[in-house]
């Protein structure tokens, strides 16, 4: 019988790990992903320290967790980097330190990871960890939208909203608002809702705003639960529903939306 390559021994483990063609076993997974590791598997040694970080068969710790996340980042493993950057900026199982998130940031940004070019963007539009730089983030944000990653097309529609980094320009605005809407992503909903309301880079209607804003709010996205009950509340597209609104403010207001809960105490 021939030896198992790494790949063997981490598609195993893999397959423990997400019950695929067996049972789920988290046991047997770390077991295989550290005989994987063992050969230097830079994915199977980022596992290690996920089933760490999310106590998958194991007590939860962000420090064993940094140790394994370290160990991948140098086989280049670009989810690793980013980890360890998450972790600098958040000052987990370490001193919090934007230099550092930068550091690991642009590293695995460098191998292509879509969700590291968004939080280098972050750091750069805030200044932290380097200078403040909008026409940079505002490029990152681009790049990892064009990756795939919908929060950056998000982001990249706020600054072209608010003209920073760039001219204002509500039409791209809308155009990147709804790449994050058709991955159903709940501020792009809400927001491409706002622009159909409004009339924002669009023509407005108050049906196309109804039915973003109720996506975004059947995912928990308070300020889209606030303007349906709203809308309710003041008839706009729907019939005037006192009940109606209720619900939605109070779905809002269970969801942190301060602006709800001033109004539920005003009108109940």
């Amino acid at each position: 019988m021939s030896k198992q390559t790494s790949n063997d021994l981490y598609n195993i483990g893999r397959m423990y790990l997400y019950g695929e063609g067996m049972a789920t076993d988290f046991n047997k997974a770390f077991e295989y992903f550290t005989k994987a590791s063992n050969q230097k598997h830079p994915i199977a040694t980022y596992m290690l320290g996920y089933m760490y970080e999310n106590g998958l068969g194991v007590l939860p710790s962000y420090a064993q967790a940094r140790i394994y996340y370290v160990k991948a980042a140098n086989l280049n493993d670009p989810i690793s980097l980013y980890c360890l950057g998450l972790y600098a900026e958040q000052g987990l199982a370490t001193k919090q330190d934007y230099n550092e998130a930068f550091k690991y940031y642009k590293k695995s940004s460098a191998l292509g990871f879509p969700e590291a070019k968004h939080a280098l963007a972050f750091l750069y539009q805030n200044g932290k960890g380097v200078q403040k730089d909008d026409k940079k983030a505002l490029s990152l944000y681009l790049l990892a939208s064009k990756l795939g990653y919908a929060p950056s097309a998000v982001n990249a529609g706020i600054m072209y909203q608010y003209g920073l980094g760039c001219e204002a320009n509500l039409e791209e605005a809308f155009r990147l608002y709804n790449i994050a809407a058709n991955e159903n992503e709940p501020t792009g909903l809400y927001n491409v809702g706002n622009f159909y309301y409004h009339g924002y880079g669009c023509e407005a209607s108050l049906a196309k705003a109804y039915s973003y804003y109720l996506k975004s709010a059947k995912l928990g996205f308070d300020k889209a639960e606030f303007n349906l009950g709203s809308m309710y509340y003041n008839g706009e597209f729907v019939d005037q529903n006192k009940d109606k609104a209720i619900e939605w403010f109070t779905k809002a207001k269970e969801h942190g939306n301060q602006k709800a809960t001033v109004l539920l105490d005003e009108i109940k």
